[in-house]
């Protein structure tokens, strides 16, 4: 779970902040979870990795659409990588769209 929040934490520096991957390090060596171990550069170069193969983020760390959308909206980018899929398609039905809506990452989490 750390990795998606760390992904919609990456958009924000990105997008709302203008941060470089110099600045990212910076400030995440100041986290509660640099300090347990659970926040290294490999995890922050693997999150950054995942992000420019989604489309969410450009080189050299440019924000896309999506990764302002989900900086400003408070989403997370992956969720949004999976709508903007799910409705690729262009579903026309109420289910349809109900069905795009809730096939996202996110929703795994939730236990019913």
């Amino acid at each position: 779970v750390l990795h998606h929040r760390l992904y919609f934490h990456l958009c924000s520096f990105i997008a709302r902040e203008g941060l470089d991957r110099d600045g990212i390090v910076r400030f995440l060596n100041r986290t509660l979870a640099a300090r347990q171990g659970k926040v290294t550069e490999e995890v922050l170069d693997g999150a950054l990795e995942m992000l420019l193969l989604e489309g969410v983020i450009r080189e050299p760390l440019e924000p896309t659409a999506i990764c302002r959308a989900s900086a400003f909206l408070y989403l997370d980018p992956l969720d949004l990588v999976a709508l903007k899929r799910n409705l690729r398609g262009r579903p026309k039905t109420p289910k349809a769209i109900a069905q795009a809506l809730a096939m996202i990452p996110s929703l795994d989490y939730i236990e019913i």
